[in-house]
Formats: C-alpha cells, structure tokens, sequence
C-alpha cells in the first residue's frame, strides 16, 4: 500500500532525505517531527485533510489517534502524554470509548474505523454522542481544526470504512458514543388545501351567468 510521508519543521531548515537500497534516511532539525502514515489507515482521498491533520500536531493539539476494528480490537497513538483513550463497549450498533487528559487544553481527535467493526445497513449512517448528547457534524473538516467548543466530522466513505475528526474543547473525563443510525427518509405527509367556504359557489354562480351571459349575446 502507499505510504504518505509528512515533516514539519518550525525552523524552516533544509531536511536531508536519502535512499539507499530502499532504506530511506531522513535528517531534520531538532524541532521538527516526521509522521509515516499508510493510505489503508487514512483511507484515500483524504490526503489534505491529514494534512491538516499533521500540522496540528505540530501545533501540540492533537490528543490521540483511534483504530478501531472487529472483535472489539483497538489501536491508540498518543500525540500528547496526558491523554487516555479506554474501550468501554463495542458492540455492531455502538462504540463507547472514554477519553480523559490531565491537561485541561482542547485536543483534536480521530477515530479510524475499519473491518466491520461497526454494521452498517444500506441506509445507515454514523452518528456521534458526546457525553451522552447527539452531535450535529459539520461537513467542512477544516471546521473542526478551527473550532472552540465540541465539533465534529465524519467521511464514511464504505459502510466498512469511515474516519471521525473531533475537537473537545477542555479536558477532565469524556464518553464518545459512535452509533449506527438509520438514514432513512421518513415520509412526509401530503396536506390537502381546504377552500374558503362558500368560494366554490360564488364561482360557480360566476360561470353560469357568464354562460347565460355568452349565449344571449350569440342568439342576438
């Protein structure tokens, strides 16, 4: 699979890279940090928005990155010491995990989700709880880099595959609930207009004298 590799670097010096027998060397300053990434993990066509990604990080704003799989299997990097990410319940309808952090700060998170560790219907869709209340998600990612109070977005791309970015905006303890929801469209129901009474009649009279009117004028 493809390999997506990111520097950033706040000196703005020059980073060496070299190859040699496909071994790949790369020397950057001191403050500068390197992140290797695998396309199956951030999923494809979503290079800007680990772009974005990344260079929060950077900016020490991102908390942890989630993986979350079947058979309740879950995989967490920590961008920050402070953070704890623990797997409360996994079942095919719903993820609970529970997020804390001895840092007070706002942290960016994401959640990776793949082999089925959720099912998905035709019409379903992923929703989020935060602490216990249903989220409303944006549909700008940049949104949720740029946020101040709880946001976030959600690309599901397959009903195999999604990605979740969210921004909590302080820390103590958290629950996040990734639910199954239903997409279903409900009905709407169709209203019937009701005249104003008496109307049909003053147009019914309307037409006779019209008709009466009509013929007399012919039979002149």
């Amino acid at each position: 699979s493809d390999i997506v590799v990111y520097i950033i670097s706040a000196s703005g010096n020059t980073v060496d890279i070299s190859e040699d027998n496909y071994l790949i060397s790369i020397t950057s300053p001191a403050d500068s940090s390197v992140v290797v990434r695998a396309v199956p993990v951030n999923m494809h066509g979503l290079d800007n928005v680990h772009g974005m990604f990344v260079r929060e990080m950077a900016g020490n704003r991102v908390g942890a990155e989630v993986s979350l799989g079947k058979g309740g299997s879950i995989s967490v990097v920590n961008y920050a010491e402070e953070m704890h990410v623990e797997l409360q319940s996994m079942t095919q309808e719903m993820i609970q995990l529970r997020v804390n952090c001895t840092d007070p700060a706002g942290r960016i998170m994401a959640f990776n989700l793949d082999n089925t560790s959720l099912m998905l219907q035709e019409m379903d869709r992923i929703g989020i709880h935060y602490d216990g209340t249903p989220m409303a998600c944006v549909d700008d990612p940049e949104l949720v880099f740029n946020a101040t109070r709880a946001t976030c977005w959600i690309s599901q791309q397959t009903r195999e595959q999604a990605q979740v970015m969210m921004y909590i905006p302080e820390f103590s303890e958290h629950t996040i609930d990734i639910v199954v929801e239903s997409d279903e469209a409900t009905e709407v129901p169709t209203t019937t207009e009701t005249g104003v009474p008496g109307f049909e009649a003053i147009i019914a009279v309307l037409c006779l004298v019209l008709t009466g009117y009509v013929s007399k004028k012919v039979n002149k």
